[in-house]
């Protein structure tokens, strides 16, 4: 299950295929994968060595760090513990 959704997450981000010549389904898909902002960060400190000026970089930790509070916040109360 998890490849399944790692592969529908990864291939879309940009990682690999340039995001130009992804067709418009695919580009409003984009805008809400998380994948997509953790790559295009990662790009941003490797290839301008974290002097990126244009402060997409803290527009992209913010949405990460947004969606990750979501999710653990649904998955604490999904795998808690039962009493007996």
């Amino acid at each position: 299950m998890f490849g399944i959704l790692n592969t529908l997450l990864f291939f879309p981000s940009g990682a690999i295929y340039p995001i130009q010549a992804f067709p418009p389904v695919v580009a409003g898909y984009r805008q809400s994968d998380p994948f997509t902002y953790a790559v295009d960060g990662f790009k941003v400190c490797l290839l301008h060595r974290g002097t990126y000026s244009g402060g997409g970089l803290r527009s992209k930790w913010l949405f990460l760090s947004i969606f990750a509070a979501v999710t653990l916040g649904i998955a604490i109360p999904l795998f808690k513990r039962a009493r007996r």
